[in-house]
């Protein structure tokens, strides 16, 4: 299936998300983003892409909480997105009007629960910048590198102090504990911008 998304300019705020994806699920296969149409079975027509393109390009996306869909087959932990230009643009009816950062979307409930636990009160509100519409295939399997090519490891040294390109995740495959310490100190760090 075919999604349009827009994702974070900011590189800053970027990285940290990514980053906190990749702690909570390194072989995901996207880098933190924002989707606005779709599921669609074909890609739509490039005249319209760039139209709504133009209408979501530089606009600001105002990111305000956490939220989650968990049901018995979804543990999905989430940054709550909105914005008038969001509005213009969104089309998803499959679904409502709820605009999110999906920071975990696994098979581990007990782990959704922790995230979701530990930065749940965390006030967050800050705002980004969104790029153009981008175009995800959901269909296509395997790993991709998005997610680490969206993370400047550089700010993730300055936040955490762990240089991190030359950490393996697997270290923290089975350590809730010590995944959510660091996501709290990423969390940290994002209500200081």
């Amino acid at each position: 299936m075919i999604i349009y998304a827009v994702k974070i300019q900011d590189e800053r705020i970027a990285s940290i998300l990514n980053f906190v994806k990749y702690i909570c699920e390194p072989t995901s296969k996207t880098e933190v983003h924002l989707s606005v149409r779709g599921p669609y079975e074909k890609k739509l027509a490039g005249t319209l892409v760039q139209r709504y393109s133009e209408q979501i390009l530089n606009k600001l996306i105002e990111v305000n909480g956490v939220g989650t869909f968990f049901n018995e087959k979804q543990n999905t932990v989430y940054i709550k997105c909105d914005s008038e230009y969001l509005r213009k643009i969104w089309k998803k009816t499959s679904y409502g009007y709820n605009p999110h950062l999906t920071l975990y979307d696994g098979k581990d409930q007990e782990f959704a629960n922790s995230l979701y636990s530990a930065i749940k009160d965390y006030n967050i509100y800050l705002h980004f910048h969104a790029s153009e519409l981008i175009l995800y295939d959901t269909s296509k399997k395997g790993t991709s590198l998005l997610l680490t090519m969206g993370i400047n490891f550089g700010i993730i040294k300055e936040i955490t102090g762990i240089d991190w390109d030359k950490l393996n995740p697997s270290v923290f495959k089975n350590n809730t504990k010590k995944k959510i310490e660091i996501i709290k100190s990423c969390f940290d760090s994002l209500v200081k911008l």
